[in-house]
């Protein structure tokens, strides 16, 4: 029914807290973001971050992007092709995490 649906819409919109139609970090994340954009500068720094869930990739991802900091997706769902492509980006990319 559309009263469901819209009650879950409503839900998952109170769940991502968005703000100003950005997502607001959770504290976990803001910890990742501030070791991210807080790595010593020079040489090869980049990071891998690893979930269990891709939607919570989905949400780091984001947040990484509205912080302004590149990153490259690599997950199981992704078919073998764009796997690799991935792969290639984050070795290639000098400031890709």
């Amino acid at each position: 029914r559309a009263s469901e649906a819209n009650e879950f819409v409503t839900i998952r919109d109170d769940y991502v807290r968005r703000e100003n139609d950005l997502l607001k970090p959770s504290a976990k994340i803001r910890s990742l973001i501030n070791f991210v954009l807080n790595r010593p500068v020079g040489g090869l720094n980049k990071s891998v971050v690893f979930s269990q869930w891709t939607s919570m990739l989905d949400l780091v991802e984001e947040c990484l992007s509205n912080e302004g900091i590149q990153s490259v997706r690599l997950d199981g769902s992704m078919a073998r092709r764009a796997r690799e492509e991935s792969f290639l980006a984050f070795q290639k990319r000098p400031k890709t995490n």
